[in-house]
């Protein structure tokens, strides 16, 4: 091991002086010839027995001893100036955390997606009698699956997941009910915006906000992913649908498998597409219609117009009517927002939910009509026809 003396340390020099003279002496005898601290002491011992006598079996001198080989350089000094040299180092930390349940969850959506695709049945384009050039668009806002709320207790309605499944179906055959004379070319169907209540093991919201929650994850997601399939299955009897998944802020995890669940069952049905990519935000152009879906938590309305046109600038250009569907606070609103260089605006309509508040909501005041709304699009006249259930 190459030697650190350094002719310039006096202070060493002293100690190295009276460690030749008396090689047995001990830390605290030589801390005292030497008016110094007992941990000074102790490393010039060190030093001096590392010089003196190599590092034996002492692991702490076999790991410097190691290091200073690796790295000759660590140490050095200048020989013209004595200045130790100087080595910029580089210092890279990592926070690890388990993920036991996301890896599990991930998992189990793999092995689901491929027994789906297997199992995926081959449906040819149904045949139907002849229908206009107009859609239909159907959004259930806000179903919150799994949401617990007792009616004594809120003094409104009670809720759960069997009394939303309920809800869910005459909320749908209602407006198909009523559409069916206006013999639709295409159904579009938006799924999502808090389909679901929780996002997490925890029974949170994506954000981690505690929920009044009956069901488990796992019975959720099932129920979901039925209720959701057999109502694509329904509505694919009126005309070809167009399926557009819109992650919420309860539901955002959840909802996207969904959509990779939808995807892999219906993949081989020629008459049935769907959007489940990961996007907050989807888009529908229909003639010149333009229509942007979102759950409306994060964007301020306002900036809704000059969203639309840099994110669609193609379909803008084309488009005459334009509109952005919400959901998110639970009751009906429209708001029109005109552009200055382009007077024909944008209309940005807030839907109304099916969903009843919950305890919490119910001690702060919230609440709204209970309601469901389909609208009917003409290709070149836009929005001509809203058709609203209430339930009963």
């Amino acid at each position: 091991m190459s030697s650190n003396y350094d002719p310039m340390d006096s202070f060493y020099t002293r100690a190295k002086g009276l460690l030749d003279a008396q090689p047995r002496l001990g830390k605290k005898k030589l801390a005292r010839l030497l008016q110094a601290h007992q941990g000074h002491a102790r490393r010039l011992l060190e030093r001096w027995r590392g010089e003196t006598q190599g590092p034996g079996n002492n692991p702490e001198y076999l790991s410097v001893e190691q290091v200073k080989r690796a790295h000759p350089r660590w140490g050095a000094r200048n020989p013209a100036t004595g200045e130790i040299l100087v080595e910029q180092l580089f210092q890279v930390k990592a926070w690890l955390k388990r993920r036991v349940a996301e890896r599990r969850l991930e998992d189990l959506l793999n092995s689901m997606l491929a027994e789906f695709r297997k199992a995926a049945p081959e449906w040819p384009a149904l045949s139907r009698p002849s229908a206009g050039a107009g859609t239909l668009e159907v959004s259930l806002m806000d179903l919150h699956l799994g949401k617990l709320a007792w009616g004594p207790e809120t003094g409104g309605r009670s809720y759960d997941a069997s009394i939303m499944e309920n809800m869910f179906w005459a909320a749908l055959e209602d407006p198909l009910d009523k559409a069916s004379g206006c013999k639709p070319g295409q159904i579009l169907f938006v799924a999502g915006n808090d389909f679901f209540n929780t996002d997490s093991l925890g029974r949170t919201t994506t954000a981690g906000t505690p929920q009044d929650e009956m069901v488990r994850w796992q019975d959720s997601f099932t129920r979901g992913r039925n209720l959701l399939v057999k109502a694509i299955e329904r509505m694919r009897t009126f005309a070809p649908i167009k399926v557009l998944m819109v992650p919420g802020n309860h539901d955002t995890q959840p909802l996207y498998y969904l959509g990779e669940v939808l995807h892999a069952w219906f993949h081989r049905t020629a008459d049935m597409q769907a959007d489940y990519s990961p996007a907050t935000r989807k888009y529908f152009a229909h003639g010149a219609n333009l229509i942007g879906f979102m759950h409306g938590n994060n964007e301020r309305h306002p900036n809704l117009p000059l969203l639309m046109a840099t994110e669609q600038p193609e379909k803008w250009a084309k488009s005459r009517h334009r509109e952005f569907h919400l959901g998110h606070f639970h009751t009906k609103k429209h708001k029109m927002f005109v552009p200055a260089e382009d007077l024909s605006g944008v209309l940005v309509r807030i839907l109304p939910s099916l969903c009843p508040p919950n305890a919490w909501h119910a001690s702060m005041g919230y609440s709204s009509k209970l309601a469901a709304e389909a609208y009917y699009w003409d290709p070149e006249d836009g929005c001509v026809a809203t058709f609203t259930h209430s339930p009963a």
